[in-house]
């Protein structure tokens, strides 16, 4: 039987404590952009913290030399925290829109009916924008 050895990590064990933490509020914003919509609020919380956890543990490893690929993919595991936050975002200016969408698909029967819901649902988008863009002090020129 052959001795199995450890190689050691190149990762300095502070950064690596770090990137535990980090995926962890990162596989946690995951799980939440798949569950219904009062879970996905959620993602406020855990993609800015991912991303915060994840510059830590980018601060913590940046004395080290040759570890580029663990700095890009916690770069980019960042990004998707904070794209996160913003989906959550979204998903609370929009939540009126959504569940009036929802609720229109969950009584359509006919195709007609799933085209009216669609329509529906985009005028309730640009109407939301509109009010957005009326209170941001912005003129539609539509």
């Amino acid at each position: 039987m052959a001795d199995t050895e450890e190689r050691p990590s190149i990762i300095p064990a502070s950064a690596r404590r770090e990137t535990w933490w980090f995926l962890g509020a990162l596989g946690a914003t995951a799980v939440l952009y798949l569950l219904p919509t009062p879970f996905t609020y959620g993602m406020i919380l855990t993609g800015p913290a991912a991303a915060v956890l994840g510059a830590v543990a980018l601060l913590r490893s940046r004395a080290q030399s040759g570890v580029v690929a663990y700095r890009v993919w916690v770069g980019i595991g960042m990004l998707m925290g904070l794209f996160s936050a913003v989906a959550g975002v979204t998903t609370i200016v929009f939540a009126d829109v959504l569940s009036e969408y929802q609720s229109c698909l969950d009584r359509a029967v006919t195709q007609q009916a799933q085209d009216r819901c669609n329509d529906d649902y985009r005028d309730g988008v640009e109407s939301v924008f509109e009010d957005l863009l009326e209170r941001a002090g912005v003129s539609s020129t539509a």
